[in-house]
């Protein structure tokens, strides 16, 4: 038995989306051998689990549809999961306040996209090399905590940014203008050196 777990492009009204899924999965079984059609399906709105490389996690897509089918389809909606939606496991995660704090900031900075611990900051939220750096310079300012390039690199969901922050320590906040190599790295930091001898 095949079943499948949809996220739709475009949330329209709840009714549209489901009679929308339904005709595509429709049009699509009957270009389909009856052994590949699938008999079941659930609507989410939430993005599916995915790695650093774009790829479906697929050895958590049972788990998810599971739970999409026991709590019925929900309407898609922007905006923070909220933490009785979340495993005991993450809402344990935000309980640290470093973690907590740039769970806010993703909340606010992006309010109409919908935010999970599986969310992915590239995919789902749209976040390049220029946004990664504005929000690093912010999370090193607020909760003295520096995102190296290689945590970064380890960033597949908001749950990975979480417990990069959290693992990074409680540190004091840091003022960029007081304590300049601080936040800078050491690539950043050789724009620094004088080209040649400074005059007297």
């Amino acid at each position: 038995m095949l079943v499948a777990l949809i996220v739709p492009e475009q949330a329209g009204r709840g009714d549209e989306t489901k009679d929308a899924v339904r005709k595509a999965v429709e049009a699509a079984s009957k270009r389909l051998p009856s052994h590949q059609r699938i008999s079941d399906y659930a609507i989410t709105p939430d993005a599916l689990p995915r790695t650093r490389l774009g790829k479906i996690q697929r050895h958590r897509l049972e788990e998810r549809y599971e739970q999409v089918k026991e709590g019925g389809e929900k309407a898609p909606r922007a905006g923070p999961m909220s933490a009785d939606e979340m495993s005991g496991e993450d809402r344990a995660l935000l309980e640290d306040s470093a973690a907590q704090s740039v769970w806010e900031v993703l909340a606010k900075r992006y309010r109409d996209k919908r935010l999970t611990p599986d969310t992915s900051p590239q995919f789902d939220l749209g976040i390049d090399s220029l946004e990664w750096l504005n929000l690093t310079m912010e999370i090193a300012e607020s909760r003295g905590v520096e995102l190296t390039d290689e945590a970064i690199a380890r960033i597949e969901t908001v749950r990975d940014l979480l417990r990069e922050v959290t693992e990074g320590g409680e540190g004091e906040a840091l003022d960029p203008l007081k304590k300049p190599d601080a936040v800078l790295d050491e690539e950043q930091k050789r724009w620094l050196e004088p080209l040649g001898p400074i005059a007297a």
